[in-house]
């Protein structure tokens, strides 16, 4: 039997890894060199995406009042031409405040809250690789 889990990628990090290993799946983490020696991982910035709303009483972040999951939710269809897998879109804009949360909480630092891919309102929590890395290693 195949078991999944949400795979989240963050340029590298193995992400998707850690969340499966919380669920107690058996996981593989696959990449194009050595951790930290390719450069890609240490050297990369990063932002998570996540609703206003919830940046704001989730996480505690500055977000945009104006904005919710449902809105986000539209954002990223409408801004994939309707070609996304809307189930996966909707497991992100659920999942991911409560990952970025996780993160935070274990000491990720977020050195600002903006608008991120050329989106209306402030979304990206951004960070870098080695503060993902960090963060990670230490949980």
């Amino acid at each position: 039997m195949i078991q999944t889990f949400w795979l989240w990628e963050v340029k590298g990090q193995g992400k998707s890894s850690y969340r499966a290993a919380d669920e107690n799946l058996k996981t593989i983490l696959v990449t194009k060199g050595r951790i930290g020696r390719t450069g890609a991982t240490m050297t990369a910035g990063a932002d998570f995406t996540v609703d206003g709303k919830s940046a704001k009483e989730y996480c505690g972040l500055p977000g945009d009042d104006r904005d919710s999951p449902e809105r986000y939710f539209k954002d990223i269809v409408t801004e994939g031409l309707f070609l996304n897998n809307q189930e996966i879109v909707q497991a992100h804009v659920e999942v991911a405040p409560i990952v970025l949360k996780e993160m935070i909480d274990w000491g990720m630092k977020i050195f600002r809250f903006q608008s991120a891919h050329f989106q209306e309102m402030a979304r990206g929590a951004i960070t870098n690789g080695p503060s993902i890395v960090r963060t990670l290693r230490a949980k």
